[in-house]
């Protein structure tokens, strides 16, 4: 019977060391998965600052664009200079439509 009980307390004794070395790696786990976790909250935070700038960026050149389309009302039909302000200003905003698209995207992905 003394045999049986220091065999038990042996087994006693590996479980509870298999147990605290369990313990520890799902601590180190915990802590591996807390960093990945805060880098991509991190990555999603500047995901979502660079699409707000660029949809502000977007916004700007449209309002540009009205105020240059609204000019160009008013002026005679060969003002050439504004003409070519108005191709310019589309350009920027079609360019920025696409960046905010572009980083819709990686926000997404951020995100996922």
């Amino acid at each position: 019977s003394s045999a049986e009980g220091e065999a038990l307390r042996a087994t006693a004794q590996v479980a509870q060391a298999t147990l605290e070395a369990t313990r520890q790696e799902l601590e180190t786990t915990k802590g591996s998965l807390d960093v990945h976790l805060e880098r991509a909250a991190e990555r999603e935070q500047a995901a979502a600052t660079e699409l707000q700038a660029a949809k502000e960026r977007v916004s700007e050149a449209l309002s540009t664009l009205a105020t240059v389309r609204g000019e160009l009302a008013e002026k005679e039909a060969g003002s050439t200079e504004l003409a070519a302000k108005v191709a310019a200003l589309q350009a920027d905003v079609e360019q920025g439509a696409a960046e905010t698209t572009a980083l819709e995207g990686q926000l997404r992905t951020a995100t996922a």
